[in-house]
């Protein structure tokens, strides 16, 4: 029986898949945040197994006939305990199917994000921020950037006792399963990590450091920046990014890496310095 039920639910999957391709067209082939993927099946699956076996249950208990005959006076007076009425007790799952299939279809016809551009270009980033001058440069550590962001600055930054920081930040309109914030392509960089503090005249924010080994040597310190929120956990930034698709219709966001071989100690200060001027831009949409 499970064999056949996933096949109807794969049947029903692409049959979803298509609906959602015909009216949104350019969208991601598994529906919003993979709905539609084979995972589907799995849970469309379970609902109807759930159902099915209740079903079963409450048939039984209904075409059950009990012969019980007690003794006399007895059984007259005794009271009648209240009997439960099967399809009741059958709500509870059907209640819960339903709520996974409008939770579903939802998904699908009201949660396409709509592109949030910045108001205010990246590359209006200042050249000049504290003691360092910027240059603008083509590219960076292929690692770090294994794809385009919709857009994007890459800037050399150096201070006169020889410094220097490699700035990347992208930013994402909306995101789709070829082009996201949180690729597989930079999930190297969430291992062996550590946390570093970076203290703002008002707050202390929390991002991630890692070690480059040779032939590079250096560190890189990044972070996320999701609808104002800065996130350094992959998981929870794909949370954020589903919570947000959902309810507010939108999937944009930020990264920003940094790579250098200066000292901790001088990169926090530059950080300092430069991380304000990274937020406001990326908030201004």
């Amino acid at each position: 029986m499970a064999f056949v039920i996933g096949i109807l639910a794969n049947g029903l999957r692409v049959a979803l898949i298509g609906v959602y391709a015909l009216y949104n067209h350019g969208a991601d082939l598994h529906g919003p945040n993979e709905t539609l993927y084979v995972s589907f099946v799995f849970f469309f699956g379970m609902v109807v197994l759930i159902l099915f076996n209740q079903l079963i249950k409450n048939f039984g208990k209904i075409n059950s006939v009990t012969d019980s005959k007690v003794g006399t006076k007895a059984a007259v007076q005794a009271p009648l305990k209240p009997q439960t009425n099967p399809i009741h007790r059958g709500k509870s799952p059907a209640l819960l199917a339903l709520a996974l299939f409008a939770f579903t279809f939802g998904l699908i016809h009201f949660s396409k994000p709509n592109p949030i551009p910045l108001r205010i270009p990246l590359d209006t980033l200042p050249i000049q921020i504290g003691g360092y001058t910027g240059n603008t440069i083509d590219q960076i550590n292929k690692r770090l950037r294994p794809f385009a962001a919709d857009e994007e600055i890459m800037r050399h930054y150096s201070d006169n006792a020889g410094n220097s920081f490699e700035v990347y930040i992208g930013y994402f309109e909306s995101q789709s399963r070829k082009k996201k914030l949180i690729d597989y392509r930079r999930a190297w960089m969430h291992e062996e990590v550590a946390k570093v503090s970076v203290f703002l005249k008002h707050e202390k924010i929390v991002i991630k450091k890692k070690k480059i080994e040779a032939p590079n040597d250096t560190d890189i310190y990044f972070w996320y920046f999701i609808n104002g929120r800065i996130i350094t956990n992959q998981f929870v930034g794909k949370f954020y990014t589903f919570w947000d698709a959902f309810f507010k219709r939108k999937k944009n966001a930020g990264i920003i890496i940094i790579e250098t071989n200066t000292p901790e100690n001088k990169s926090l200060d530059f950080l300092r310095i430069i991380m304000p001027f990274i937020h406001s831009n990326l908030s201004a949409f």
